[in-house]
């Protein structure tokens, strides 16, 4: 009986996450990763209080590729330590794989997420908070402050990934990004 119940409460739930999230101009979303129901609604909070923006396009693909350039631009102005992370922006399901080579920022985008994601650090959030973030109209620490970022892994590893966002958002490059 008590599964019974919990599954029709999971069924109850996910539907009006999904009706919320529709309602709220969202779009699909994927909920894989644990925590991607609770982010869907934290956007929208979001969104509807102004915090970030929602950028409308026809094209999500070319959307995520230009958010990439723009992170590779900034993450790779920053002359630390710059350890490999992995950004899941949770309702689109898009992986983003981003990590130093040879002295270079690489970033890579995957659909759907290979094993090595699981064991380093993930970035859980969402291209239009990526947006603010770069942008300069939200700061690492309020995005996190607000449930719009979300870090697991290994704590050590995501201290040095916040330094390294945190300082790549606040330079200012020669294009002024």
């Amino acid at each position: 009986m008590k599964r019974v119940l919990a599954l029709v409460a999971g069924i109850v739930v996910s539907s009006s996450v999904l009706a919320c999230n529709a309602e709220m101009g969202m779009g699909s979303f994927d909920t894989g990763r644990h925590g991607a129901l609770v982010m869907a609604a934290v956007i929208g909070e979001a969104r509807r209080d102004g915090v970030i923006e929602r950028v409308d396009t026809d094209d999500a693909q070319a959307l995520a590729k230009t958010r990439a350039q723009l992170w590779k631009m900034k993450l790779g102005q920053y002359q630390g330590e710059k350890p490999q992370f992995f950004f899941y922006q949770a309702l689109e399901n898009h992986w983003t794989d981003i990590r130093d080579f040879a002295g270079s920022t690489q970033i890579s985008l995957h659909r759907p997420p290979t094993e090595t994601m699981e064991d380093g650090v993930v970035m859980m959030s969402h291209g239009d908070v990526a947006d603010a973030l770069l942008n300069g109209k939200l700061t690492l620490e309020q995005a996190e402050q607000k449930g719009l970022v979300v870090f697991s892994g290994p704590e050590d590893q995501i201290e040095k990934i916040r330094q390294w966002i945190d300082k790549s958002i606040k330079t200012k490059g020669i294009f002024g990004l």
